[in-house]
């Protein structure tokens, strides 16, 4: 994972959807399904620039 999506990712809790971020791939947001220590199981929506 680039350094801005794991940033967000590992700050949501189960359930949680993420504001709009910008990463060097384009436009995402993410909803984190579960987490089992450092393996997270989510949802993700790319647009791309």
């Amino acid at each position: 994972m680039v350094t801005e999506f794991e940033n967000v990712a590992f700050k949501l809790k189960p359930g949680e959807i993420s504001e709009v971020f910008e990463t060097q791939y384009g436009f995402h947001f993410i909803q984190l399904i579960s987490r089992n220590g450092d393996v997270l199981d989510l949802r993700h929506l790319l647009i791309m620039k």
